[in-house]
């Protein structure tokens, strides 16, 4: 509230009704698909807001600003206010402390205010807010329009977007049926009608760029304003020049100079760019690709097709070339392959790619952002997950992030506060510093020795039940003629707590101690 004021009792009359419960949750909706963010508990009343920009953390600040507010209906009338208040500024009356969220003046001899903070929100319900989300999608709504009608003679429907110009139509009486489609932006449009003769005409597209034409006599297509291609019952008829690609089945005559003879087309020598069959008897085959394929289809409906080709990469420097195989009937849009080039190996399977060069082993998806890495010249290895890093190098795993650990009450249980069997066991604790045996740096680490750890909880009546901070495992053997070597290890982050313990300990006494000096 910018700014408060204290009526006392300087009001005619004065009613009140009960607080409403603290906000104990927000709620902020991101868009019209119902995506949110939230922060707090159900344990009393939630806000909710539009925010397209919204995050978690704004949640949380929002719900740490409502910390501790309680909206106090009430209703004065007759009260004696400083012109300068305004809506939303607080203010005390009859003992009350609430907001002034609504306010009526009466310029009268006095001039008094009526003033109250609304029982059940009543201001949102006479004007409801709207996001700009909100009225955004209204704007979108009210550029749609749809028109059912049913008469006598003809069912019709209609749907029109008229801020993208697009329109349809479907039309029914007793002699045709007839739809139509159009976009007044692009110019394009299609139509169909049906009749007890048959299908009258359908059309599509654009003939100046590109359209096409179904009659009973006919199937054209037109490009450029002219016809390019016609199918009739006398064959079909192509126009100009341009590349034809698929099947043509033939039992007798010649290809170029290949001889068609009982369905098997021979070939001695002849330069071909495209072959497609369903079996090739030959030494060698010298092409650019091998497509193969298969009868039938998988339970998933997907073709058993595949082939083999020359491949290109790029190794980020130039141009690599070597040879794939890849699923699917087109080499270039494939999602699943092995490719092979001068650059090294790449399994491809949709999103997902594992590659080996002469220095590195990577598998990656590229969806999801994640890859694991492993250098051969320098024994680096890594995981990289959305952002998250971790990678090992010489002994040292290093995270670019702390680590979480899951601390929620939901998983835990025989939660207690009270650690003093632990004060002994932490005197017993010997912090050192000293060198890893493996190390390459030869420098000082700070810590705990395990044993001396194990140590000081058996001196103090404690068993490794009472410290999961205390690991007992195994190091595996480097060879099937060495057995698995006992080895003692800490979770250090087991110590935050108890450290924090002692510390706040000596804090309250030192207080104490500073207490009685002052004395």
């Amino acid at each position: 509230m910018a700014s408060s004021t204290n009526l006392l009792r300087k009001i005619q009359s004065f009613s009140e009704s009960p607080q409403f419960q603290e906000f104990t949750k927000v709620i902020i909706v991101l868009d019209d698909d119902g995506s949110y963010v939230e922060a707090g508990d159900e344990t009393g009343r939630t806000l909710e807001i539009s925010c397209p920009w919204g995050t978690e953390a704004m949640a949380e600040s929002i719900l740490s600003d409502l910390s501790g507010f309680r909206y106090a209906p009430y209703e004065a009338s007759g009260a004696i206010l400083d012109p300068s208040m305004e809506l939303g500024d607080g203010v005390s009356v009859n003992g009350v402390y609430s907001g002034i969220y609504k306010q009526t003046l009466n310029f009268s001899r006095n001039a008094t205010a009526g003033i109250s903070a609304p029982q059940d929100e009543e201001i949102d319900h006479e004007i409801p807010y709207q996001s700009s989300t909100d009225r955004k999608f209204t704007r979108q709504v009210k550029g749609l329009r749809s028109e059912l009608s049913i008469t006598a003679s003809e069912i019709r429907a209609e749907v029109a977007d008229d801020v993208e110009g697009l329109r349809s139509l479907i039309s029914v009486t007793a002699s045709e049926i007839r739809e139509e489609v159009s976009d007044e932006v692009s110019g394009l449009s299609s139509a169909l009608s049906i009749t007890a003769d048959g299908m009258v005409a359908k059309t599509g597209g654009n003939n100046n760029t590109f359209g096409w034409s179904l009659q009973d006599t006919a199937f054209t297509l037109y490009s450029n304003g002219t016809n390019v291609f016609q199918a009739n019952k006398d064959g079909i008829t192509i126009n100009g020049s341009g590349t034809f690609s698929g099947r043509v089945t033939a039992t007798s005559g010649t290809i170029g100079g290949c001889t068609i003879s009982n369905g098997v087309l021979e070939i001695e020598n002849a330069n071909i760019e495209s072959v497609s069959a369903s079996k090739l008897t030959s030494g060698t085959i010298n092409a650019t690709e091998v497509f193969l394929e298969a009868s039938g289809r998988d339970k998933k409906g997907v073709y058993y097709a595949g082939g083999f080709g020359v491949g290109y990469g790029n190794d980020g420097k130039e141009t690599t070339m070597g040879c794939v195989m890849y699923h699917g009937t087109d080499p270039d849009g494939a999602s699943n392959y092995i490719i092979v080039t001068t650059a090294g190996a790449r399994l491809q399977g949709g999103d997902t790619q594992v590659y080996a060069s002469s220095s590195m082993a990577r598998m990656q998806s590229a969806k999801s952002d994640t890859y694991v890495y492993a250098h051969s010249n320098t024994g680096n290895v890594g995981i990289y997950a959305k952002g998250y890093t971790i990678y090992m190098e010489a002994g040292t795993i290093t995270q670019v992030d702390n680590s979480a650990a899951g601390s929620d009450r939901k998983i835990k249980n025989s939660i207690s506060y009270d650690m003093e069997k632990y004060e002994q066991f932490f005197m017993g604790l010997k912090p050192a510093f000293f060198r890893v045996n493996h190390g390459t740096s030869g420098r000082f680490h700070t810590g705990f020795v395990a044993q001396d750890v194990y140590d000081a909880l058996i001196a103090n009546g404690l068993s490794t039940s009472d410290l999961a901070a205390y690991v007992k495992t195994e190091k595996p053997a480097e060879d099937e003629n060495e057995e698995a070597e006992e080895m003692l290890a800490l979770r250090y982050g087991e110590f935050v707590s108890l450290n924090t313990y002692m510390i706040q300990k000596a804090l309250r006494e030192i207080e104490t101690i500073k207490s009685q000096l002052a004395q």
